[in-house]
């Protein structure tokens, strides 16, 4: 089985359309939890759908940061990361100066806001723990993965991502796509997995 993780303020809507012509996948949501740690969110990933050695996983940008951390914990063989990290080095570094800022930003107003304006994206942010949103930009700034030389990483990427810079060596870059590639351009990023 595959498992596909979404953004950080995304829900597994964002794989739709195109992306349900991919065979044996799984698009999951965020977890609920009491305490958002990266390790927490990883063993409640790995203990729900049972995630072993035989599968694979993906993740669209703090997805496949997660989708990392699993991979390496059950010793997947595959990861794929879409528009995602496989170091902190790689993160926008001033977004990642301004996590602290999470801890006093009205993130539920903001909810509020992006439901209103009717949009897919806005209504999945709507949708997302806040709490969650506020942990792991706080736990990203001490994310420190270690090197699996046995995991093979496939990388697809917009080579205008403002948020994670577009590595050089990415497996696919797409042009004219930024940060949203799961949203921008779903058959270009389909297509690579088929």
């Amino acid at each position: 089985m595959r498992y596909f993780l979404p953004g950080i303020g995304n829900t597994s809507e964002m794989y739709t359309g195109p992306w349900s012509a991919l065979p044996n996948t799984l698009f999951v949501d965020w977890p609920k939890l009491e305490n958002y740690t990266f390790e927490n969110i990883v063993n409640a990933f790995i203990e729900e759908y049972r995630i072993s050695e035989n599968d694979t996983v993906a993740g669209a940008s703090l997805g496949g940061i997660i989708a990392l951390e699993i991979a390496n914990q059950v010793g997947c063989k595959e990861l794929t990361l879409i528009g995602s990290a496989k170091a902190r080095s790689e993160i926008n570094q001033l977004l990642l100066s301004m996590a602290p800022l999470t801890t006093v930003t009205p993130v539920r107003f903001l909810q509020a806001i992006g439901a209103k304006t009717g949009t897919k994206i806005g209504k999945m942010f709507s949708d997302v723990d806040p709490e969650f949103m506020r942990a792991a930009c706080l736990e990203l700034q001490e994310w420190s993965p270690q090197p699996n030389p046995e995991l093979t990483i496939r990388r697809i990427h917009g080579l205008h991502d403002q948020v994670i810079h577009c590595p050089k060596n990415a497996d696919k870059i797409i042009k004219d796509g930024g940060h949203m590639i799961p949203f921008t351009h779903p058959l270009e990023c389909v297509s690579f997995f088929l």
